[in-house]
């Protein structure tokens, strides 16, 4: 039986503030400002509009709470960033 070398590549998922509170953590408005000064913009979580809703992404935000900074941590950094279209 012959498999397949290709790796599937992860979805990286973005969801807003409020449904991390309902449905994942319960992340107080402090913590989220803590959070968004330590995390970077762009990685870790996005604001589309100026003053408008955050949007995170949960499976680093997961990984980060869970683990901190450690090698495990950055290498799902690192999948995250190989999955960001590159400028020609």
């Amino acid at each position: 039986m012959k498999t397949s070398t290709l790796k599937k590549t992860r979805i990286f998922k973005l969801i807003s503030e409020s449904a991390i509170r309902k449905d994942y953590i319960d992340l107080s408005p402090w913590q989220s400002i803590e959070l968004r000064a330590k995390l970077p913009k762009s990685i870790y979580w996005i604001q589309p509009t100026e003053r408008g809703k955050i949007h995170w992404n949960i499976d680093l935000l997961q990984s980060y709470l869970i683990n901190g900074d450690c090698p495990q941590h950055q290498a799902l950094v690192d999948e995250f960033l190989a999955t960001l279209p590159t400028a020609a």
